[in-house]
C-alpha cells in the first residue's frame, strides 16, 4: 500500500514530466494554449482531479490536485526561445500516447531525452535555406539581378554571424545589431557599383528576422481567449520589428550621411 509520501512523490514526478513536455514546446515556439492543454490532459490521465495550468511566453506554473494527498505546485522559467515545429509535433504525439498509456515517469522521461536529443539541422541546410530566401525576396520585390546577389551575400554573412554568436531569433539587441550589418553591406555594394538598389537588397536581408511566429502565435493566442499571452507574443513582435527597422534603415541614413 502506498504511503502519503510516496503518493507525494509520484505526483511530483508526474508534473515534473508534464512540465519537461510543456517547457520544451514553449522552447519550440508553441501555442500558449496548446502547451497549457497538453500539460492538463496528461496530469488528468495520471487521476489528477483537478488541474490548474497557466503559462506565458516565458514561464509555466502548474498546481495539480491528486485525488489523495496535497496539491502539488511547480513552476518553469522559459529561455532561449526558438523555431523548431518538427519538435512541437513529435512532443505532442508523445503527449497523446502518454494519455493513452500513462508509462512510468521514466520512460517518459527517457522518450523526452530522444526527441530533444535528435540531431539539428546542419549549418550548411540552413544558409542555403537563408540565401533562398534572402535572393527569392528581393527579386520578388523588383530587385534587379545584382540586388539579388548582393542580398544572397548579405544572407551568407548573416547566417555566419548567428553560427558564431549563437543569435536566438527572439534577441532584439541581436536583430538591431545584424539589420544594421545588413544595411552597410547593401549600401556599400551600390556605393561601390556591385549592386542597384539599396531598398531591394535590405528588403532581401532582413527577411531572416521578421518575426512572423512571434506575430501568429500572438493573433492564434489571442483568438483562443489567453489575453496576456497573446498580447505579449504581439508586443514582442513589435519590438522586434521595430529594432530590425532602427538597424537596417538606420545605418543606412548614417553611411548616406558620412558619404554624401
Amino acid at each position: 500500500m502506498q504511503t502519503e509520501m510516496d503518493v507525494q512523490r509520484r505526483t511530483e514526478d508526474i508534473l515534473s514530466c508534464a512540465l519537461d513536455i510543456g517547457e520544451h514546446m514553449l522552447n519550440s515556439s508553441a501555442e500558449v494554449y496548446r502547451v497549457e492543454e497538453t500539460i492538463s490532459r496528461i496530469c488528468k490521465a495520471y487521476g489528477m482531479t483537478r488541474v490548474d495550468a497557466f503559462a506565458i511566453p516565458n514561464c509555466i506554473i502548474v498546481t495539480v490536485h491528486p485525488a489523495e494527498g496535497r496539491p502539488v505546485t511547480q513552476t518553469r522559467r522559459i529561455v532561449n526561445v526558438s523555431t523548431n515545429l518538427d519538435r512541437v509535433d513529435y512532443l505532442n504525439q508523445l503527449s497523446r500516447d502518454i494519455c493513452r498509456t500513462t508509462p512510468e515517469p521514466m520512460e517518459v522521461r527517457r522518450h523526452i531525452s530522444e526527441i530533444t536529443s535528435e540531431r539539428q539541422e546542419s549549418w550548411l541546410w540552413i544558409l542555403a535555406a537563408n540565401v533562398i530566401s534572402t535572393a527569392g525576396f528581393s527579386a520578388f520585390f523588383g530587385g534587379s539581378w545584382r540586388d539579388v546577389l548582393a542580398a544572397s551575400f548579405a544572407g551568407i554573412v548573416v547566417t555566419f554571424l548567428q553560427k558564431c554568436f549563437k543569435v536566438r531569433s527572439s534577441n532584439v539587441l541581436y536583430n538591431v545589431i545584424l539589420s544594421a550589418v545588413i544595411g552597410i553591406l547593401a549600401f556599400l555594394s551600390v556605393r561601390y557599383g556591385l549592386a542597384d538598389n539599396v531598398d531591394m537588397i535590405v528588403i532581401g536581408g532582413i527577411m531572416l528576422f521578421i518575426p512572423g511566429m512571434e506575430l501568429t502565435n500572438g493573433i492564434r493566442d489571442l483568438m483562443w481567449g489567453d489575453i496576456f499571452a497573446g498580447l505579449s507574443h504581439l508586443c514582442e513582435a513589435i519590438i522586434i520589428a521595430v529594432g530590425i527597422a532602427v538597424g537596417a534603415a538606420g545605418m543606412v541614413a548614417i553611411l548616406r550621411g558620412v558619404f554624401a
